[in-house]
């Protein structure tokens, strides 16, 4: 088993013994440092083509793991792949020993561990169909912890789609592969069911994704390894990315909300408060005070299209709460473009005149829309939330906000 680690991540490898202090034997290499990484020499070696947009920490990570599958295609021997923030369960050995003991002796690869914020899509077996699986993220990480005192009972299934690269093993045959297909790293994107759009390859996880269904890969499930895959402190997956500040939103008090329900002449107060991102925490517990329901959720737009879809969210629901300072633009889209809800109150953090995105590889990126530019192209208006002091209020077109006549009387347009 080998452990990717940087040189200069020792905190990180010191967290990993410590949260793994059941695993002997592992062998610590040096990951690649994608900050150091010459990218004009990858181009001319056929490494990277020139228009790949990968980050610092997407081209190391990228090549840490190319330099693993290199040296199992070389030894003729499988290999063992961990990156430094995964959790193993307590009989990893043991247990991944016995799943690859009963693979065809053709096996290529096997995922141990996948990103939980993300679909994972697997075939259930002869006579059956792929089965696409979704997870939640935030449950996961409450309890990692104590995941490396668990014993896992697993199964293996035929890897269709899925993110993630924290541990799995690699055969030479499947090693061979992944370098001939992998190589030169370049631009594509990859439809992944559960997912309403196609993904672009931002990291070397996008393009395994592409060629595992032509490969004799595989999946635990459940998992035999976990990451927190929180990208704030990646060394691999964010290095070089500027990445979000943690934040703090303060939560308006519940009569906040029930103003606004007064104001707008709702009645049967329908609302849902949504934290989309991993920066905030949303409390749900000051939500159902006022009778209505919270939702922490993965940041893809398609999967939280389900997740209300599947909670008998409908269209035209009265109230959405967005618990972040910086709500992705396609979650923001498909919620006001999909569910139209009536009215929406946001951080007013968030909006900002048109800024340039962070800059990536050294490109200029495009301008990031204000909060004000969304909602109106979507016939939203926007307003300081009177209710809630730092938060704006959305309304959809033909919905009014005027002062009552008289205490509790609403006006509609």
């Amino acid at each position: 088993m080998r452990l990717l680690n940087l040189d200069r991540s020792s905190d990180r490898l010191a967290l990993f013994r410590a949260r793994n202090p059941h695993l002997a034997g592992i062998e610590r290499v040096s990951a690649v440092d994608g900050r150091l990484a010459d990218r004009r020499r990858l181009i001319e070696h056929g490494i990277m083509s020139p228009d790949l947009n990968y980050s610092d920490g997407a081209v190391g990570c990228a090549m840490s793991h190319l330099t693993q599958w290199r040296d199992a295609a070389q030894g003729g021997e499988p290999l063992t792949i961990i990156e430094d923030d995964a959790v193993l369960c307590a009989n990893f050995e043991e247990e991944s020993a016995r799943v690859l003991a009963g693979l065809p002796d053709d096996w290529e690869y096997v995922m141990w561990g996948f990103n939980f914020d993300a679909p994972l899509t697997f075939h259930l077996g002869e006579g059956l169909s792929p089965c696409t699986s979704a997870f939640d993220q935030a449950a996961m990480r409450q309890d990692i912890r104590n995941f490396a005192s668990r014993r896992v009972s697993t199964m293996a299934f035929r890897l269709l789609r899925g993110f993630g690269t924290v541990c799995y093993s690699i055969s030479p045959r499947g090693a061979m592969r992944l370098v001939e297909f992998c190589l030169p790293l370049r631009p594509m994107d990859t439809m992944h069911p559960g997912l309403a759009h196609r993904i672009a390859n931002a990291g070397i996880d996008n393009m395994l994704a592409r060629v595992w269904p032509e490969m004799a890969a595989y999946v635990a499930v459940p998992p035999l390894a976990l990451t927190e895959n929180d990208h704030r402190v990646s060394t691999i997956q964010a290095a070089g990315t500027p990445q979000p500040p943690a934040q703090k939103v303060a939560f308006p008090e519940p009569d906040a909300f029930a103003a606004v329900f007064e104001r707008i002449g709702v009645t049967n107060a329908v609302a849902v408060g949504i934290r989309s991102d991993h920066y905030t925490v949303l409390p749900t517990a000051a939500l159902r005070r006022v009778g209505w329901g919270g939702f922490d959720i993965a940041e893809d737009a398609s999967l939280l299209a389900r997740a209300l879809t599947e909670r008998g969210i409908e269209q035209g629901f009265d109230l959405l709460f967005l618990g972040t300072a910086d709500t992705p633009v396609p979650s923001l889209c498909t919620l006001l473009g999909s569910f139209r809800p009536r009215a929406v109150v946001v951080p007013a953090d968030r909006d900002e005149a048109q800024r340039p995105a962070p800059a990536e590889a050294g490109r200029r990126g495009p301008p990031r829309l204000s909060m004000k530019q969304i909602a109106a192209g979507f016939g939203y208006s926007t307003q300081p939330c009177p209710e809630a002091d730092g938060y704006l209020l959305l309304l959809r077109q033909g919905i009014s906000w005027e002062e009552p006549a008289e205490p509790g009387v609403a006006v509609l347009a």
